[in-house]
């Protein structure tokens, strides 16, 4: 929700956003981490690839975009609120956080995902990237998104790195020259995970 010129990146279009691919990591979170397949609303839902896909999976789910005309929904009978890769874009997000629990009052938990501040090539130059602004307006690190939740209110707080975009197609940040440097690269991935730096953060918080 800030100025923006020149032209969307290649993975911000109707294609991308319903490729399955995508979507596997995440959806495999939400079914590990949620509370079942009740009624959900993902915050920034883009093209709606997710919800489309949730959907499949038996979720009664609806969508918001700023940049869309969003359906109706009754905001009293969301129980799951999605957040995937909006965080970062928010100016602030603290706050956009705390207007959502007045909004959403029945809600149950928020689940997520965002970019890792701490992922290997985003340390080395975040402005010469993706992660960097215009993209992302902030910042998340494990520590620094606990932090984040913790301050507004969540108490129940999970974590994890993801593998999203560490294989196949979506290597976008040089890693196919970093694999190169790499004798065991499923290796290489688990110990980014294990220390928290791959590409993407998953977060799952309830009160």
């Amino acid at each position: 929700n800030y100025p923006f010129t020149g032209s969307r990146p290649f993975w911000y279009n109707k294609e991308n956003n319903f490729d399955p691919k995508r979507w596997e990591v995440f959806l495999e979170f939400l079914d590990r981490m949620t509370i079942g397949k009740s009624i959900s609303c993902e915050i920034g839902c883009g093209f709606g690839g997710l919800i489309h896909y949730m959907k499949q999976l038996g979720w009664e789910s609806y969508g918001n975009d700023h940049n869309k005309e969003s359906e109706e929904f009754d905001s009293n009978r969301i129980k799951t609120i999605v957040m995937h890769h909006v965080i970062e874009h928010l100016r602030k997000p603290m706050d956009f956080i705390s207007n959502l629990k007045n909004q959403f009052k029945n809600h149950q938990e928020i689940i997520g995902a965002l970019p890792n501040s701490d992922y290997i090539l985003c340390k080395k130059d975040i402005k010469s990237n993706w992660y960097g602004y215009p993209h992302h307006l902030h910042y998340f690190n494990k520590e620094s998104l606990e932090y984040l939740f913790r301050n507004v209110g969540y108490n129940n707080i999970h974590i994890e790195a993801s593998t999203t975009g560490m294989f196949g197609k979506e290597e976008w940040l040089g890693l196919d020259e970093l694999k190169a440097q790499t004798n065991d690269w499923d290796s290489y991935v688990k110990e980014l995970q294990d220390n928290f730096e791959t590409k993407e953060l998953l977060f799952y918080v309830s009160k």
